[in-house]
C-alpha cells in the first residue's frame, strides 16, 4: 500500500533545480562575458535556491524513513504472527516442581525494593 505523495513533494525539489540550473548559466555566461551584474544575479539566485533544494532533500529522506518504518513493523507483526503460531509465546511461565527454589515468600523476602501490599481490612485495624 503506498501512499500518493502530494504535490510540492515533486514541486519544490524541481524548482529548486531549476532555479539552480538558471543560476550556474547566469554565472557562467556573466563570467565569460565578463558582466559582473549577470554574475551576481546568478550568485544571489543561487543562494536563494539553496534553501529550497536543502528543504525537499530532508522532505524526501523522511519519506524514505517513513517507508523503511512501515516495513519493520510489518516484519516485526509477521515475525509475532510466525512465533505463536509456532507455540513460543505460549510456553507456561510457572517453574516446574524442580526448579522452585523455595516458597514465594523466601523469594520475596530477597527482593528488598518492593513493599508488602495490605488488604482494607488490615488498613483500617492498624
Amino acid at each position: 500500500m503506498s501512499r500518493a505523495l502530494p504535490v510540492h513533494a515533486y514541486t519544490l525539489p524541481a524548482c529548486a533545480y531549476a532555479g539552480l540550473l538558471v543560476a550556474v548559466a547566469l554565472g557562467a555566461i556573466g563570467a565569460l562575458g565578463s558582466s559582473d551584474d549577470l554574475s551576481r544575479c546568478g550568485i544571489l539566485l543561487g543562494i536563494l535556491s539553496l534553501p529550497a533544494l536543502i528543504v525537499g532533500h530532508i522532505q524526501h529522506a523522511h519519506r524514505l524513513s517513513d517507508g523503511q518504518l512501515a516495513d519493520a513493523h510489518r516484519a516485526g507483526y509477521l515475525l509475532a504472527l510466525d512465533q505463536v503460531a509456532r507455540g513460543l509465546l505460549d510456553q507456561p511461565t510457572a517453574p516446574t516442581d524442580g526448579d522452585r527454589a523455595g516458597t514465594v515468600d523466601d523469594q520475596l523476602g530477597n527482593v528488598r525494593h518492593l513493599r508488602p501490599i495490605r488488604n482494607d481490612r488490615e488498613r483500617t485495624a492498624g
